[in-house]
């Protein structure tokens, strides 16, 4: 498959795809690429990537240089890392497709380009369908964020949890026992690519709740910044975040909640 590259606006209006569409689509690519080979229809080499190795499987360690896609197989916690890339314009899709047994596979990225997810430099992948596409900027000597699918619900207990490296999922279910605040490390953590969305919403809510989480760079429908979302005090309380190309968290919806 792949026998050419996607260009970076094909990529990021893909990572807009729903799991099914992306899935449909998918298949039907790899069934045009199979009726290519039967023909004996020449491969083209996408920019930095060694013919004939387009795909890996890792359970952990290292990424190849080499393989434009490499899938993921997280069984429990395991490390993953990329080093940087060789060639202007390369190419690397990462893709969790086995995630089992408490999975958290956690990428660990060299050098991110700062205009491009430069506030992630770790990524921990814990479902099935994740996926991020990174290009390599060389002038800026870093991997650039150009298309991303978040997936699955996090569990967040807040006081507790650390985030860092927790912005691959879709979902952040908030558990908040009495009076709690999460900053810093436990704060949700900044996007990458323009577009991409979270959703903050509260399952458990407990013992006089009254909850506070920071979430990197949010600004609130008026335009004015906010540090967190404040006043989580019932299980009705949940949020809609985008990310936008000014590199900040916009507020799309909020139920009960109120910002500071």
């Amino acid at each position: 498959m792949a026998r050419t590259p996607l260009t970076d606006v094909a990529m990021e209006r893909m990572s807009d795809l729903d799991n099914t569409s992306f899935g449909l689509l998918k298949a039907k690519m790899i069934d045009h690429d199979n009726a290519l080979d039967f023909i004996g229809a020449p491969i083209f080499t996408a920019v930095g990537v060694t013919a004939g190795s387009f795909a890996e499987v890792v359970t952990s360690g290292a990424l190849s240089l080499s393989a434009q896609v490499s899938y993921l197989s997280v069984t429990g916690t395991v490390a993953y890392t990329l080093a940087n890339g060789t060639v202007d314009g390369q190419l690397k899709e990462i893709e969790c497709t086995v995630a089992a047994t408490t999975p958290q596979g956690t990428l660990t990225v060299t050098a991110m380009d700062t205009a491009g997810g430069g506030a992630n430099a770790t990524f921990v992948f814990n479902t099935v369908s994740q996926r991020l596409t990174l290009k390599w900027n060389a002038a800026n000597a870093g991997w650039h964020a150009v298309a991303k699918v978040r997936a699955g619900s996090l569990a967040v207990f807040v006081g507790t949890t650390v985030l860092t490296g927790f912005n691959m999922n879709q979902v952040y279910a908030l558990s908040v026992t009495g009076t709690v605040t999460s900053t810093g490390t436990k704060a949700i953590p900044a996007g990458c690519v323009p577009g991409e969305q979270i959703h903050v919403l509260t399952p458990t809510a407990a013992s006089t709740p009254s909850g506070t989480i920071n979430i990197a760079g949010t600004t609130v429908a008026t335009g004015a910044a906010a540090t967190a979302l404040s006043g989580i005090n019932a299980t009705s309380v949940q949020a809609q975040f985008a990310w936008d190309p000014t590199n900040s968290w916009q507020n799309l919806s909020v139920t009960t909640a109120t910002y500071s």
